[in-house]
């Protein structure tokens, strides 16, 4: 290699090591910054103010949306289902995909949804699903809809009965 490379290589990271230095000074300085994993970072200075930026597609801070059940509560025997819909309503700001889910489900239970994503304004079809072996009772589940760092979420009540004319049967040895 010659001196040249040599000399240019090492002056490379001399410079990036004194960027890297500077921006920490005024960081420092200024107040800090906060990343998260989608690309969105804030500024926060001393004095309180907060500036946003990033996220990928721009105006990531403008946008808001809601979500919301066309029933809030359903009522099943052990090993059947019960259906809602979820809608996620635009707010305010650029339409962006919403992701769902659900938490709190019970054991041997699951959650489904028609479109596991959309973009506000939209609709989604949800059926929580029991088997047999869902332990009875009451159940408060958590619809969550998530677009990068914003998360909204709703409840659900899932009453779960026994079948009419199912007997318990203990076996003791």
């Amino acid at each position: 290699m010659t001196n040249y490379k040599k000399f240019v290589q090492a002056y490379n990271v001399k410079v990036l090591y004194l960027l890297i230095v500077f921006v920490i000074i005024i960081i420092v300085l200024t107040g800090y910054a906060i990343l998260d994993p989608s690309g969105l970072y804030c500024l926060m200075t001393i004095g309180g103010g907060i500036g946003c930026g990033g996220g990928g597609s721009g105006g990531a801070g403008n946008f808001d949306f809601n979500i919301s059940l066309s029933q809030v509560s359903g009522i099943v025997t052990a090993g059947n289902s019960t259906f809602t819909t979820v809608t996620a309503t635009l707010l305010k700001g650029k339409s962006q995909l919403v992701s769902f889910s659900c938490l709190a489900l019970p054991i041997d239970a699951t959650c489904s949804f028609s479109l596991s994503s959309c973009n506000p304004t939209c609709n989604s079809a949800l059926t929580i699903s029991t088997s047999l072996t869902t332990m009875l009772g009451t159940y408060n589940i958590t619809v969550k809809g998530a677009s990068r760092s914003l998360v909204k979420a709703t409840n659900f009540t899932l009453n779960v009965r026994e079948q009419e004319g199912t007997m318990i049967v203990s076996v003791v040895y």
